[in-house]
């Protein structure tokens, strides 16, 4: 984008008849001329024309080195004055411009074409985007103020009206333009150009960087979701097989059991929810997983010992529960991120693949996780995980740095900073041995003491090689994850294509995987239906106001408690159910709890004399009652006589 930025600057496009071509104005002086006149045509700028056949290079100007070598001084100019912003801006900025793409339907035409007062961020979106509200402050520094660089390039006035060379004028976003309008106008050109390149690239090269996929990877969050979402479905539907449900059978009883008497984390893979689905679908065929996106059920689950029938209920309550399983003691897979261990930084409620969980079991868990990853993103059935952005961002490829590291571990980038800048602190070489650092070991995540460096046990952190060690220190902490992710992957490729996934950012992943943590009121309200009652009634409004002053995490549970399910579809159009509240008609109504149909995310509501007896009675429904046992069918029935263990 930069070099077809600067590129633009120093070229003129002239219209000869049908046929367009660029003239690059290159004189020997080094400095360009000014800017010959257009003609009796409209000039379009080289961006528009730059992938026609037509479109040839001047040969003296073939790369962007030979342009900065001649035109020095303008291109530092023209530096300063597009590099106001950084990556994270743009980062923020591709993802308000996709949220506005999901909340408002917008195509891909009208992103392309709306001004920055049409698609730029509004008070709330800056108060809750820092990076965002960064990039708006900028908009009283002016881009290309004075013309100063337009003038340099060889700019000035004449032209169509007085309009200057529409060349210039085009790329210099106009001048005066504010720096944030200039940075979406960018990223829709850059958008804009790769649109029709993108299927016709081969991503399997994606690993090398000197790829055409390598370069778009690089970029692949400045790339909006409207030009990736129609390849990756396209993508998922040339995968699909048709396939039939199975029956999973799950004893929660023993997962319970085994919760409750051992000492530790379930290494056999073998007691807890996960662990049994692990035992009984890692060795089918993951053909089998490759279901189509309107696949309410892979499985039908059978809770032994339990009378559930399962018409969707207690198959999205085994997705809740891997969830809950995974994020606990009780499986080997996770660990809390050392910000959460030591109440700082960011992401203190994220979690980690844990890179002790090395065995051959372990890395066939941490490939299962990878292949439920790959169902839920087919079937958008949301795994409830708090997963740390760095493993999401490994997981789609990208190279750890070391902003991933502080947003897992602040403290130990912090240490590290101050070994290497240690005299700035009163340290001399004289008294470095009284620091502590013995060897080229550290503590990994886990807690082992590992090496940095070959022989590192025996080689001693000196005054002299401190940066070195810490260098080592910060290599080994950036790829200590490297063979669980691994894993991962290896079983999320089994189930969508991975390499198309290094088209997408983490967060982009973590949302098709685990959708949006919080859940919206306002959306459950659109997709709600109503039975022998209305949203009207006064017991129906105090329903409303009590999920609204709830937590996200008593959000979360009354979702369970109503639909076997931890998070919300994205948006209305991805509910397969809607929302159905009954009457209830027992009384009185405050000596009952409410009654929920997991199945069918039913809830039949009593009518409650007060608000504070509601929030009393549907708090204690959706934290004490998840058993799913109430079905007197036949197969429930079943269910029931088989015993809670086999």
């Amino acid at each position: 984008c930069w070099r077809l930025l600067v590129l633009s600057k120093v070229a003129t496009v002239v219209i000869d008849g049908d046929s367009a071509w660029v003239e690059v104005v290159a004189p020997s002086g080094g400095e360009p001329a000014a800017t010959p006149e257009p003609g009796s045509k409209k000039a379009e700028f080289l961006l528009e024309v730059s992938m026609r056949p037509q479109f040839e290079w001047h040969p003296q100007l073939r790369c962007l080195a030979d342009v900065e070598r001649r035109f020095p001084s303008a291109v530092a100019q023209l530096r300063a004055q597009y590099n106001q912003a950084e990556l994270r801006h743009d980062l923020a900025l591709v993802s308000h411009v996709n949220r506005e793409i999901s909340r408002r339907s917008l195509s891909f035409d009208k992103v392309l074409s709306s001004s920055w007062a049409d698609l730029g961020p509004g008070r709330d979106d800056l108060v809750a985007s820092p990076d965002l509200q960064q990039l708006h402050d900028l908009l009283g520094h002016q881009a290309d103020e004075g013309g100063e660089v337009e003038k340099g390039l060889g700019g000035g006035g004449g032209g169509d009206g007085g309009e200057g060379p529409a060349a210039l004028a085009a790329v210099s976003s106009a001048k005066g333009k504010p720096v944030a309008a200039s940075r979406l106008w960018l990223l829709q050109k850059l958008n804009a150009a790769i649109k029709d390149l993108v299927p016709y690239v081969d991503l399997e090269l994606v690993q090398h960087p000197w790829s055409f996929a390598g370069l778009l990877s690089q970029s692949k969050g400045l790339i909006f979701s409207l030009l990736k979402a129609p390849l990756w479905e396209s993508a998922l539907l040339d995968t699909e097989e048709p396939v039939s449900v199975f029956d999973l059978k799950l004893s929660r009883s023993k997962a319970a059991k085994f919760s409750s008497q051992s000492n530790g984390p379930d290494d056999q893979g073998r007691y807890m929810v996960f662990s049994q689905a692990y035992r009984q679908m890692n060795s089918m065929d993951p053909a089998r997983f490759r279901v189509s996106a309107g696949t309410n059920q892979v499985y039908n689950t059978i809770f032994m010992g339990e009378r559930a029938h399962d018409a969707g209920g207690p198959y999205r309550e085994t997705w809740s529960q891997y969830a809950q399983e995974l994020e606990s003691a009780a499986l080997p897979l996770l660990i809390r991120t050392p910000n959460g261990t030591h109440a700082s930084g960011q992401n203190r409620e994220r979690w980690l693949l844990n890179p002790g969980a090395t065995t051959r079991t372990h890395q066939e868990m941490f490939c299962f996780l990878g292949k439920l990853m790959g169902i839920a993103i087919r079937t958008r059935q949301y795994m409830a995980l708090n997963i740390a952005p760095m493993i999401w961002d490994l997981l789609v490829g990208t190279a750890p740095t070391r902003d991933m590291l502080v947003g897992v571990d602040e403290m130990m980038m912090q240490s590290l900073d101050k070994i290497r800048n240690i005299e700035d602190f009163g340290i001399t070489e004289e008294f470095f041995g009284d620091v502590g650092l013995e060897s080229f070991t550290t503590l990994s995540t886990d807690n082992r003491n590992v090496e940095v460096a070959p022989g590192g046990r025996d080689r001693t952190v000196t005054f002299a090689n401190r940066r070195e060690y810490a260098d080592c220190v910060e290599q080994f902490r950036m790829h200590e994850f490297d063979a669980q992710v691994e894993s991962v992957r290896r079983g999320l490729g089994t189930i969508v294509p991975l390499s198309l996934l290094s088209l997408f950012s983490g967060h982009e992943l973590e949302t098709m995987v685990c959708g949006h943590p919080e859940i919206n009121i306002d959306l459950l309200m659109s997709v709600t239906e109503y039975s022998s009652c209305s949203a009207s009634e006064t017991h129906v409004k105090a329903f409303w106001r009590v999920l609204r002053e709830f937590s996200q995490e008593e959000r979360a549970a009354f979702l369970r408690f109503t639909w076997g399910r931890s998070r919300l579809p994205l948006n209305a159009t991805s509910f397969t159910q809607r929302f159905k509240l009954m009457h209830f008609s027992r009384t009185p109504p405050d000596n009952y709890f409410p009654v929920a149909h997991t199945c069918f995310f039913q809830l039949e509501l009593p009518r409650y004399s007060t608000v504070e007896v509601m929030r009393e009675k549907i708090r204690y429904a959706i934290f004490n009652c998840q058993a799913i046992d109430g079905d007197d069918t036949g197969v429930g029935m079943q269910a029931a006589a088989m015993g809670w263990e086999e």
